[in-house]
């Protein structure tokens, strides 16, 4: 993803930060409506519900969702390199990956 966003770094960047007030102004808002179902259907499927103690519906989903994409694309709208966007890649993932497992492990099946 960010190979292909760097190759079109003008374009995303404007994307970003100078499309306010255009058709495409939530665009991060519309990458996150499709994450938020992708992992939802994900969780379903996997058998993972809601307890007491973890619940794991739409508002939180979508709240952790578009902290990652702010995450990611927030290299974007500073202009950081190519190179320092991949070495900053490895530690965002890592870290949402990290606070997944760890829900994971705390949530039971249906």
């Amino acid at each position: 993803m960010y190979d292909f966003i760097y190759k079109n770094f003008d374009l995303f960047r404007i994307l970003l930060i100078g499309a306010g007030g255009s058709a495409h102004s939530d665009f991060i808002h519309v990458l996150v409506k499709h994450e938020v179902n992708h992992t939802l259907a994900y969780l379903e499927r996997l058998g993972i519900g809601r307890d007491g103690n973890m619940r794991l519906d739409t508002t939180v989903i979508h709240t952790i969702s578009e902290g990652y994409f702010n995450a990611l694309l927030e290299q974007v709208c500073r202009g950081i390199s190519h190179g320092e966007a991949l070495g900053n890649l490895d530690f965002i993932v890592t870290f949402y990956a990290g606070g997944w497992l760890n829900v994971f492990g705390r949530c039971r099946p249906l």
